[in-house]
């Protein structure tokens, strides 16, 4: 699941860093561009793939 996970959010950061990304306003896209809890850097790919399971897994578990 982490490497899925990582090569979506490695994908999406070099979308955006490059600029060939359309405007995009998908979760994943929102959560790259947020400044984490200092507001001169960037959520960590760990902090980015532990907010995405923490959403997939919660709402797996509300959908059951």
């Amino acid at each position: 699941m982490d490497d899925l996970i990582f090569g979506l959010i490695d994908a999406r950061t070099q979308e955006l860093a490059s600029g060939t990304a359309e405007e995009r306003h998908d979760l994943l896209s929102v959560m790259v561009q947020l400044a984490g809890d200092d507001a001169n850097q960037a959520m960590s790919r760990k902090q980015l793939r532990d907010e995405l399971m923490t959403l997939m897994v919660a709402g797996h578990e509300t959908t059951s």
